[in-house]
């Protein structure tokens, strides 16, 4: 490992930057929990990884395996991870540079949020509510129709449903939203109901087997909490955090390994169920990074294979990216695969599936070296710009406002270890779905105050 001093010193002080960036109480907005979200992500989801390759705890396996780390490999992928880390903070730092100049033209004064009106709860309640209909029906009906872990026969056709294929998931996503959104409208002041809602709409992706939803949950609630208590409500209720983390990764190993031994070997779920619950805990550990956490691997395997292998596909993660919402109903001729999948086919000839590269190994992909560099930059100051619109114009609803910076958090901690247009648009759908709670409310508040106004 003391070969790797140089390399791992700077990926480790970008990350160390980063924590800074989180703690700088003169930053623009949440800037902070996105660094924050950015950081942990990252180090969790690669550098331990990292450490386990190294240590040769966990040894690796399979197609992502075949590369042979060499002292050079290793080097490489961690001042990579490194640039990708300075080139977003130097992003983010840009566009919030010129923050305050910009805010005084346009003549703008914060607003925080504040109580909101015993009078317009009840309505936006309803809205929600009225929001959730559909989804929780669709949701019903494909777990009735037998398309749930359980059900073996349909275990491919469920996860394709409800893990994001198709405009109606974006329907199935606004139980979730609206429950998160109902959350930071209400600054974290929920009842017992609240979380029995909680507790059963991440049922659902149990029954499904969609771990996905159930993490992206988690996460979001978790950048929500921090929103409206702080960063010292982690210290405070810091086992509370560490029993509920343990027992949503349990999960997520469950549902990955009963999967995974259904597709594999077929059986039952019973029999793979009470397989997954006799686990020991190194088992539960590995099987974690090897199937949900091994975007480090993909990175290596990308490095040493592109070029020489695989062109780099310039531009084509952006382009898939901006166009991946678009229905196909709607654009027949659209592109087939994302990058990381014309990766798998054309290095190993998958006809399906692709693997986890990380963010700055999906940014490899397209441009190479520059790829990083700049995709780490336009990347922080999309996130800050961003940031800076969404404060703007939703000043009058700082609760949308506050789950779409929760959102961000949840995709920049996934695009550090995953990386990849799924990763896209999955918060952009998020994004998408709170702007049309955002535009209804907006539009409610206007009618009540015309009303009002006429009395």
């Amino acid at each position: 490992m003391l070969e790797h001093s140089p390399a791992i010193g700077a990926y480790v002080l970008s990350i160390i930057a980063m924590l800074i960036m989180a703690r700088n109480r003169r930053a623009t907005g949440p800037i902070n929990i996105i660094f924050m979200f950015l950081a942990v992500g990252e180090f969790l989801g690669v550098f331990v990884r990292f450490l386990l390759i190294m240590s040769g705890t966990d040894l690796v396996f399979g197609p992502t395996g075949d590369y042979f780390p060499d002292s050079r490999l290793i080097d490489r992928s961690l001042l990579y991870l490194a640039l990708f880390n300075a080139t977003f903070t130097a992003g983010a730092l840009f566009v919030q540079w010129p923050t305050r100049v910009i805010a005084r033209k346009m003549n703008y004064t914060r607003v925080e949020t504040g109580e909101e009106k015993p009078s317009g709860s009840k309505w936006i309640l309803r809205i929600l509510l009225v929001l959730s209909g559909p989804g929780l029906l669709l949701t019903l009906k494909s777990i009735a129709s037998g398309n749930t872990l359980i059900a073996n026969s349909q275990l491919e056709n469920s996860r394709v449903s409800v893990a994001g294929e198709g405009p109606s998931i974006m329907l199935i996503e606004m139980p979730f939203v609206n429950l998160l959104l109902w959350y930071s409208y209400r600054r974290g002041q929920v009842g017992r109901l609240w979380w029995l809602s909680l507790v059963g709409l991440l049922g659902t992706s149990l029954v499904t087997g969609n771990r996905t939803k159930m993490v992206t949950i988690s996460l979001i609630l978790l950048a929500l909490v921090i929103q409206h208590k702080g960063y010292k409500v982690l210290y405070r209720q810091l086992p509370i955090f560490a029993f509920i983390g343990t027992i949503v990764f349990y999960i997520g190993y469950m549902i990955s390994f009963v999967r995974g031994s259904l597709v594999r070997q077929g059986g039952t779920f019973l029999y793979w169920a009470k397989q997954a619950l006799l686990s020991n805990p190194a088992d539960i550990f590995n099987q974690i990074y090897r199937s949900s956490f091994n975007g480090y691997d993909g990175f290596l395997s990308v490095i040493n294979r592109v070029p020489d292998e695989m062109g780099h596909k310039v531009g084509h993660f952006w382009f898939e990216s901006l166009t991946i919402l678009i229905p196909r109903i709607v654009w027949k001729s659209k592109w087939d695969l994302p990058i990381t999948n014309i990766f798998t086919f054309e290095v190993w000839g998958w006809s399906k599936g692709g693997i986890f590269v990380t963010g700055p190994g999906v940014m490899y992909l397209d441009s190479g070296v520059m790829g990083i560099g700049l995709g780490g930059l336009a990347l922080g100051m999309i996130s800050m710009a961003g940031l800076m619109l969404l404060d703007r114009y939703l000043r009058e609803h700082r609760w949308v406002y506050g789950f779409c910076v929760a959102s961000m958090c949840y995709f920049l901690a996934r695009f550090s270890f995953a990386g990849g247009s799924n990763d896209v648009v999955l918060v952009q759908r998020l994004l998408l779905e709170s702007l049309v709670v955002g535009a209804i409310v907006r539009w409610m508040d206007k009618k009540q105050l015309l009303r009002a106004k006429s009395e």
